[in-house]
C-alpha cells in the first residue's frame, strides 16, 4: 500500500489496544493530536472507517478488525525478523594477501579452515611476490597479509624462518670456465635486490638464462637443470642441492602481519589457523 508507514501501523494497533486516542498518545509519549493525524491518514489510504468515535473512547469497526488483525501479523514478522538479524553476528569482510611461495598451499588450506570456523567472516585474497603487503595493511588496502621479507616488520609475527640458499638440481653440469648460468626474479622485490648483490659481490661470471615472476616458474627451471638460483632451504633435497659456489644464505622470515582495525577475535583465530597450517 503506497504511503503507508510502520509507525502508522504500531500507532493504529496501540490505539486499539488502549481504546482510545489520548491513552494510546499517553503511552507512547505523543501528542494526541498526532495520533489522530496518523489515524486520519491510514482511513484515507483504506479508503473507509477504521475506527468509530465514541465518547472519550473509540471503537474497532468491522473494516478495522480485520485490518488490525493483518496489522499484528505485520508486526509481529517484523519485529521476529529484526530480532533474529541482531542476534546473527554481523558479517566481516577482511582482504587478505598472500605470498605466491612454495607455502601458498599450506596457507590456502589454512584460511579454508579459518573460515569454516568463521561463517560470518568473507574474504578477498590477493596473492603476489609484491614486497609491499606490509604497507598495504598500514594504507587499510589490506586487513592482514602474510609475505616474505628478510627481516620481520615492526608489528608482524614471525610464523618460520626459512633461509634463502643458492640452489642446482643434482644434475646441472655447467662450463666452469665460462660464465655461470643463473635463474632470477624478473621484478623488483627484495628477493631478487639480494640476488643480484650476492652475484655482484662474487667473483664469477654470470649469465641469466631464465627470468621468471613466480616462485614455481623459478623452482620449474632451477629444478629441469637450467641454472643456479636463491630457493628457500626448505626446497633443498628431491633434486635440489646446495650450490657451493655463490655465497652461502640470506634470512628469510615468513611473517603475518594484521591492521589494528580487524576485531580482536579474527585476528586471534586467523593468527591459530596459519599456524596450524604451518606446524
Amino acid at each position: 500500500m503506497a504511503g503507508l508507514d510502520i509507525d502508522v501501523l504500531r500507532t493504529f494497533v496501540a490505539v486499539c489496544e488502549a481504546g482510545s486516542m489520548t491513552r494510546a498518545a499517553t503511552h507512547s509519549g505523543r501528542s494526541q493530536a498526532a495520533i489522530s493525524q496518523q489515524v486520519k491518514h491510514l482511513e484515507r489510504l483504506a479508503g473507509q472507517r477504521l475506527l468509530v468515535r465514541h465518547g472519550r473512547g473509540v471503537i474497532v469497526s468491522a473494516a478495522g478488525e480485520r485490518f488490525l488483525t493483518t496489522a499484528r501479523q505485520v508486526l509481529a514478522t517484523l519485529d521476529e525478523t529484526l530480532s533474529a538479524l541482531r542476534d546473527e553476528p554481523p558479517v566481516q569482510q577482511i582482504r587478505i594477501g598472500l605470498p605466491d611461495s612454495h607455502n601458498h598451499e599450506r596457507l590456502s588450506r589454512a584460511l579454508a579452515g579459518f573460515l569454516r570456523t568463521n561463517p560470518s567472516v568473507v574474504v578477498e585474497v590477493f596473492s603476489s611476490i609484491e614486497d609491499d603487503f606490509a604497507a598495504a595493511v598500514r594504507t587499510g588496502s589490506l586487513d592482514a597479509a602474510i609475505f616474505e621479507a628478510d627481516e620481520v616488520p615492526a608489528g608482524a609475527e614471525r610464523l618460520l624462518s626459512d633461509p634463502l640458499i643458492w640452489q642446482a638440481s643434482a644434475e646441472f653440469r655447467y662450463d666452469r670456465e665460462g660464465a655461470l648460468p643463473i635463474v632470477a626474479f624478473d621484478r623488483a622485490c627484495w628477493w631478487s635486490t639480494v640476488s643480484r648483490e650476492h652475484l655482484a659481490n662474487s667473483s664469477k661470471d654470470f649469465r641469466i638464462v631464465f627470468s621468471g615472476e613466480s616462485l614455481p616458474s623459478i623452482h620449474s627451471a632451477i629444478s629441469n637443470g637450467l641454472g643456479v638460483g636463491l630457493l628457500p632451504s626448505s626446497l633443498a633435497g628431491s633434486g635440489l642441492v646446495t650450490f657451493d659456489g655463490l655465497p652461502f644464505g640470506h634470512p628469510n622470515h615468513l611473517v603475518m602481519i594484521c591492521s589494528e582495525e580487524l576485531p580482536r577475535t579474527i585476528r586471534q583465530s586467523l593468527g591459530k589457523h596459519i599456524r596450524m597450517g604451518l606446524a
